[in-house]
């Protein structure tokens, strides 16, 4: 008893429901165990059900052998247990090159499918791929109809068709970037030599270079674009120069464009000296605490505030004198070009009209001067050293507006009126006292 194999049915409840022939079968006897199923002999999966029992398996029985092994037993009742299983790998086993008669859907309309979508070969391969899994019948051998497997041929083609028109498209875009990126490069290098700095933009370094050239501490001028430059890298947002730096092209033009400026504030600083001391128009004339505070609302960041610091006062007290003592170089307006210092020569030579040399204009003379003064007494104006020579220059400079001295200018002006104040009678003014 224990060498029987099991069936494919094994012995259970009075009562067995086939679902898939819809029969009520009878338990197993031992009459149903007289032959098992030879699996080289098996031509198809099922035939017809047995009256009394369940479907008998297609084959040539084999006579039960009671010599049988229980290798042979256990391999015959694993078999047996897992048929479906079995029928539906044997399906899937089955040649990949399935004939075109076995076929639901041509390959000629696949392709003619695929052609009027646009597809390419993978994507046409892939039609073909579908049609030959749906052609395929299930375990009961049925097939999908015609009409299913081409309404879903049809719909898998659709979103195919979809697929390779959205990466078309998405490759012309890539395309049209690509050409829009070269052209804005290339307009970017053309504007590059036409670019211009905006009226915001040149106010704001404006009003740093007259901030910066009415600084007390400050011990050149000439140097003034310099300074000027390196506040604004430094704060290039708020000077509204975020575009300017980190382009090289544009650095160049700022830098020329600072110098223009720096060249422009001193010489309006030069003109003001001038006027203050020696205009025939009694109302640009100012004395020492005057002019440092008219130069002071017109330059300096906020204007003259309240308590404007001593070393203002005496900054320009000593620039009062050197235009005094050099009244000639006043009427001498400094070129617009390159400053030393700046690594390029100038451009530009001496012309008529007031234009010198470098190093030969008023304020090249002054820091040279005001240099030597400050290597030989210090940088604090209100030391020791330097109480002597301030204490006669702010004499010197108050008895210019006492009646005498203003009779000796007005004199002295109107008889240098043809030669523009060259400077001798001025000097003499300042000597004589």
């Amino acid at each position: 008893m224990n060498n029987l194999p099991l069936g494919p049915y094994p012995p259970g409840p009075s009562q067995y429901q086939l679902p898939a022939y819809g029969m009520q079968l009878q338990p197993p006897t031992m009459a149903s165990y007289q032959h098992t199923p030879s699996l080289h002999s098996m031509n198809s999966p099922y035939s017809t059900p047995g009256p009394n029992g369940p479907p008998s398996i297609s084959s040539s029985p084999e006579p039960f052998s009671t010599s049988s092994t229980l290798a042979e037993d256990q391999q015959t009742q694993a078999t047996s247990t897992s048929l479906g299983t079995s029928i539906v790998n044997q399906t899937a086993s089955t040649d990949s090159t399935t004939d075109e008669e076995h076929l639901v859907i041509s390959t000629l309309y696949v392709d003619n499918l695929a052609k009027s979508f646009s597809l390419d070969n993978p994507f046409r391969n892939h039609l073909q791929d579908f049609v030959r899994l749906a052609s395929l019948p299930d375990q009961f051998g049925n097939q999908l109809s015609k009409a299913d497997v081409a309404t879903r041929l049809y719909t898998l083609a659709v979103v195919l068709g979809d697929i390779l028109e959205r990466k078309r498209q998405a490759e012309a875009n890539q395309q049209g970037f690509a050409n829009v990126k070269a052209l804005y490069a290339d307009l970017q290098r053309r504007l590059e030599s036409t670019f211009n700095f905006n009226d915001e933009q040149s106010k704001n370094l404006r009003k740093l270079a007259k901030d910066l050239i009415f600084e007390a501490e400050r011990a050149s001028v000439k140097t003034l674009n310099h300074d000027v430059n390196r506040y604004a890298k430094a704060n290039s947002g708020d000077m509204q120069l975020d575009n300017v730096y980190g382009v090289p092209s544009r650095e160049t033009a700022l830098s020329s464009h600072i110098r223009r400026i720096c060249s422009s504030v001193r010489n309006a600083f030069r003109v003001d000296l001038q006027q203050s001391l020696f205009s025939r128009d009694p109302k640009n004339q100012r004395n020492l605490a005057g002019f440092t505070y008219y130069m002071a609302e017109r330059y300096k960041r906020g204007g003259a505030t309240e308590g404007l610091d001593l070393k203002y006062t005496l900054r320009i007290a000593l620039m009062r004198r050197f235009a005094m003592e050099h009244a000639d170089l006043l009427n001498i307006s400094e070129s617009d070009s390159s400053n030393p210092g700046d690594g390029e020569p100038s451009r530009k030579r001496a012309r008529g009209g007031g234009k010198v040399p470098e190093a030969k204009d008023f304020w090249a003379q002054f820091d040279k001067w005001y240099g030597a003064k400050l290597a030989a007494w210090g940088s604090d104006l209100t030391s020791s050293s330097w109480k002597e020579y301030i204490d006669e220059t702010i004499a010197r400079d108050n008895s210019l507006y006492d009646p005498e001295t203003k009779a000796k200018l007005a004199a002295q002006s109107s008889a240098s009126s043809s030669s523009g104040f060259n400077g001798a009678g001025s000097r003499n003014i300042l000597t004589g006292l």
